[in-house]
């Protein structure tokens, strides 16, 4: 990492706005920082420290003792850093929330705004992504900065009476052998496992040969006998691998057996699903035939009652031409009453125009 330029306002000592173009020394990477005390030179470690983590560089300054007491009030507190980091620049802006006066009363001015600019134009906001996103393109975390990069005073003594373990990750950290760690670390674990798994092989063979039946290797059963297996393990090895083939050809036979037998089993499982369908056809067969008998019954019956429904119609043609006859009968027996009706009234009439004509008549005389 190499600083180019460093912005400061109302930090520290630097009331105003104060731009360090540190671009303009060599490119050596080793810089002189000198003056009187309290002319703030911390206070340049200080703002380094807070634009790229957002804290001070020593323990006992806090983000609000940074803001400078010579600031005029309106006046925002913030650090503006460009530095480059492997052949790449970057710009990292933050800014410190500070107390106003606001009618006669002290009010916290909060702005708190973060930002980091990346090469390509990309911008990260937010403190904390911020820093997570700084850590990530110098490989160091704050502790580690304030340890390596840039020691203020009285923490490089810190540094020289840690413990071995600390200075161990510090300087691991700084030149990147981690990596080398995770390797060694998992060369040790590949390394166990090998032993392991001879040990546990060993185990097997000896376990395996104490059992064996020797069958027809009488040389294989002289070995085991004899105890020499345990100073010719390889040739109890070879013994004990031919045993395993002629067992792997005998496996190989019993494989080929079952597998027959699966095949004629399924062949069979076949045979019997056919015979199970065919033998379930039957049944419906038959069941459909005795419903086709019962159909023909019915039909049978259906047609007998049809053959009646013949004659019944004829029936109910007759009866229907004799309902027509009596119906015309009883128009012409109710014309014959209505007539006769009618005469007795015409004889009624005729008889009372008789008696008034013979009363007429008789008083005339």
């Amino acid at each position: 990492m190499r600083i180019i330029t460093l912005t400061m306002q109302a930090f520290g000592p630097y009331s105003k706005k104060t731009t360090l173009e540190l671009s303009r020394l060599t490119n050596g990477g080793l810089y002189l920082i000198s003056g009187d005390t309290g002319s703030g030179k911390t206070m340049l470690f200080d703002a380094v420290t807070y634009a790229l983590y957002g804290a001070a560089s020593g323990e006992n300054r806090g983000a609000m003792m940074l803001r400078s007491k010579f600031a005029e009030p309106d006046d925002m507190t913030y650090v503006e850093l460009e530095f480059e980091s492997g052949g790449k620049r970057y710009t990292v802006y933050r800014e410190l929330c500070h107390e106003k006066i606001r009618g006669g009363e002290s009010v916290m001015q909060k702005s708190g705004e973060a930002k980091l600019i990346f090469p390509d134009g990309r911008i990260v906001n937010k403190q904390n992504d911020v820093t997570d996103a700084v850590c990530g393109i110098i490989g160091l975390d704050k502790e580690r900065f304030k340890n390596t990069v840039m020691i203020a005073q009285g923490e490089f003594r810190k540094l020289l009476l840690s413990d071995t373990q600390e200075r161990m990750k510090v300087l691991r950290q700084i030149f990147k052998t981690g990596i080398f760690e995770k390797f060694s670390a998992k060369a040790k674990e590949k390394s166990a496992e090998a032993k392991n798994e001879y040990l546990m092989r060993g185990e097997y063979v000896e376990r395996y040969a104490g059992s064996l039946d020797c069958g027809n290797s009488s040389e294989l059963k002289a070995l085991l006998e004899s105890g020499a297996r345990y100073a010719q393990r390889d040739k109890l090895e070879a013994l004990i691998g031919e045993e395993l083939e002629a067992e792997e050809k005998t496996v190989k036979r019993l494989n080929d057996i079952q597998k027959n037998l699966s095949e004629k089993a399924h062949e069979y499982s076949v045979m019997f699903s056919r015979a199970e369908n065919d033998r379930k056809n039957e049944i419906q067969l038959k069941t459909a035939e005795e419903t086709l008998v019962l159909a023909e019954k019915k039909m049978n019956e259906a047609k007998t009652e049809a053959d009646k429904t013949d004659d019944y119609k004829l029936e109910s043609a007759g009866l229907l031409e004799e309902c027509a006859k009596l119906k015309a009968l009883s128009g012409e027996m109710s014309e014959k009453d209505r007539l006769e009706k009618d005469i007795s009234g015409l004889r009624a009439e005729k008889m009372k125009k008789k008696k008034s004509f013979l009363y007429h008549r008789k008083k005339s005389r």
